[in-house]
């Protein structure tokens, strides 16, 4: 019982970064996943990812890169930290564990995706975003509407077209029916 509880936790960690950074879940779930099962904490991994999403949006990095970086860092290896270009040097990562690293690269990029959430891009992504999660739930209940109708996923294809022509038909009889309306109403 107690992983349900932490899953829906997680699910809403999750929705509540892609509504406030626009990186949509498609990447933050597996980046998170990838933390996860690096440190076997789902706590530690999120405090993580929100630290590799500053990371990510105050270097040249992407998301997946930093959280592999984070990952590796986690199990000791720091090479790829170095990689990220973050400014410290392989004789500093040397003599750092994983909470140092943290707290350097919180300190250092701290609110930055923040900032890239906030500038035009950024709102243009978090827009794709939750027009991404708009088709996922029409999509999902279309399915679920159309199961219940057909039975039968290969019958879809028809059903659609029909069902699209039907509407499309109503939509120009209405349109006709408005027209002839406001024409009679001017006369």
């Amino acid at each position: 019982m107690g992983q349900s509880y932490a899953a829906a936790g997680t699910a809403g960690f999750i929705q509540n970064l892609q509504n406030t950074t626009g990186v949509l879940d498609d990447q933050l779930r597996p980046a998170f996943t990838t933390l996860v099962n690096a440190t076997l904490d789902a706590k530690k991994a999120q405090d993580l990812l929100s630290v590799a999403l500053d990371t990510s949006a105050g270097t040249t990095s992407d998301l997946q890169s930093v959280t592999d970086a984070l990952a590796k860092a986690a199990l000791g290896q720091n090479t790829a930290i170095g990689k990220l270009g973050i400014g410290l040097t392989q004789a500093e990562l040397k003599t750092m564990d994983l909470d140092k690293i943290t707290k350097y690269l919180s300190h250092r990029f701290n609110g930055q995706a923040k900032l890239a959430a906030e500038s035009f891009a950024g709102k243009m992504d978090i827009l794709k975003a939750k027009t991404e999660d708009a088709k996922e739930m029409i999509g999902g209940e279309l399915v679920a509407a159309l199961d219940a109708a057909f039975g039968d996923p290969d019958k879809y294809g028809s059903a659609i077209d029909t069902i699209g022509l039907k509407v499309s038909n109503l939509i120009k009889g209405f349109s006709k029916f408005i027209t002839l309306t406001k024409t009679g109403l001017q006369n």
